[in-house]
């Protein structure tokens, strides 16, 4: 994870951009970074972007307070 950005979750992958890999590497790093299984993620938009729109299925209140965790740095 490279941290929060003016409101967007900043994944660094090494994966090439090539088939899909880069994305399904950007779910993986954000499903660890969130304590989520991967099948809570899809790609929106952006498959073929560095910016991605990522949909995110859970407890709301949960997932707020990982993102708060990953905003302060814990």
């Amino acid at each position: 994870m490279g941290g929060i950005y003016d409101d967007r979750l900043l994944v660094y992958v090494k994966a090439p951009a090539v088939d899909g890999s880069a994305n399904v590497a950007v779910l993986k790093v954000l499903a660890k970074a969130l304590n989520i299984p991967k099948s809570n993620l899809t790609v929106l938009s952006g498959h073929t972007s560095k910016r991605k729109r990522v949909e995110i299925l859970g407890d709301e209140k949960e997932l707020a307070e990982r993102i708060s965790q990953l905003r302060k740095g814990d």
